[in-house]
């Protein structure tokens, strides 16, 4: 009966749904029944609206949708802050800092910093030099050290160990031993110690001391020994002295060699190689300015000649033999100084018998 009071042509204004239409239930869903639901809810609001039960719902939404914290920041203990907060930012001191710190963001020089800085950003060698970066954390190998890396830290191993080593920082006898450790540093016994050892290096008596020690270092006495014991070392005598060592020392090192070379001569393999190893110090005895210690490396020569054969004949033709025979001046000291040593026995030829050999004088 009510739907023929209402037909549907009639056209009212969309709104948008409210609280209060969702309190009706579901929507109709005949549009005749929609639109009579409309009409009645257009009413019964117009009804509470002049009723002013509309009006009190909402000033109490409008209550409810004030925030509690509104009375916090109308205090007057929040505007005398705010005021003061606002009295720094307007004072003259923070304005000449702000005019300062603008300057330097505004002037030629810090343009052209960050004008250098954006063009390193932005050169292609940068660019070139993060794609590698990249490249490297992107890769599959990386990503493989990291998955590894990631599975060590998280093992039941490392997890177990973990535990292990915190339990024993957590230990009670750590703590115990730890409280003993500081008990020690921090006792009267421990402050009197140091106290004492500090008294004593901070004494009359161990300046003193220390004094003494550095006018002995400093004194000309021990300055007029050193200078005599340089000049011992420095002398013709010691020279002269050493000197005749070293000839004592080179004449046994060849006896040792000759002594060897006898003991190996029946195994070449491992004679050759030593035989090449002492060459050089053997070619530089033969040139020495001591004549006896040129008769007796050209002696161990001989030995070597005799034992190793082929071996030393190219070495000996080149670097021992003379080059002109009839030419002294282009013999070697030995040759001028023994020129009957039996050059042939070197160089691995026949040689007379060892006895035409002179013997080396004994020192």
């Amino acid at each position: 009966m009510v739907v023929r009071w209402f037909p549907p042509s009639l056209d009212y204004p969309e709104r948008p749904p409210s609280r209060r239409d969702e309190s009706f239930g579901a929507e109709p869903e005949d549009m005749t029944a929609l639109d009579v639901w409309q009409v009645l809810l257009d009413y019964s609001r117009q009804k509470e609206l002049a009723e002013g039960i509309g009006a009190e719902d909402e000033e109490e939404e409008e209550e409810e949708g004030e925030p509690e914290h509104m009375d916090v920041f109308t205090s007057d203990q929040h505007n005398a802050n705010m005021s003061e907060h606002m009295d720094v930012f307007t004072s003259d001191q923070h304005n000449a800092n702000m005019s300062e710190h603008m300057d330097v963001f505004t002037s030629d020089q810090h343009n052209a910093n960050m004008s250098e800085h954006m063009d390193v950003f932005t050169s292609d060698q940068h660019n070139a030099n993060m794609s590698e970066h990249m490249d490297v954390f992107t890769s599959d190998q990386h990503n493989a050290n990291m998955s590894e890396h990631m599975d060590v830290f998280t093992s039941d191993q490392h997890n177990a160990n973990m535990s292990e080593h915190m339990d024993v920082f957590t230990s009670d006898q750590h703590n115990a031993n730890m409280s003993e450790h500081m008990d020690v540093f921090t006792s009267d016994q421990h402050n009197a110690n140091m106290s004492e050892h500090m008294d004593v290096f901070t004494s009359d008596q161990h300046n003193a001391n220390m004094s003494e020690h550095m006018d002995v270092f400093t004194s000309d006495q021990r300055n007029a020994n050193m200078s005599e014991h340089m000049d011992v070392f420095t002398s013709d005598q010691h020279n002269a002295n050493m000197s005749e060592l070293m000839d004592v020392f080179t004449s046994f090192v060849l006896d040792i060699v000759e002594l060897c070379v006898c003991i190996l001569r029946e195994r070449e393999d491992e004679l050759l190689p030593m035989v090449h190893g002492c060459w050089p110090v053997l070619l530089h005895r033969l040139t020495d300015d001591d004549p006896l210690a040129v008769l007796r490396g050209f002696q161990v020569l001989c030995t070597l000649g005799e034992a190793c054969g082929d071996f030393l004949r190219s070495r000996v033709s080149k670097e021992v033999l003379p080059a002109d025979p009839a030419g002294p001046g282009q013999c070697p000291r030995w040759a001028r100084l023994h020129p009957h040593t039996g050059l042939q026995a070197a160089a691995g030829h026949p040689a007379g018998p060892r006895s035409s050999l002179p013997e080396a004088p004994t020192r």
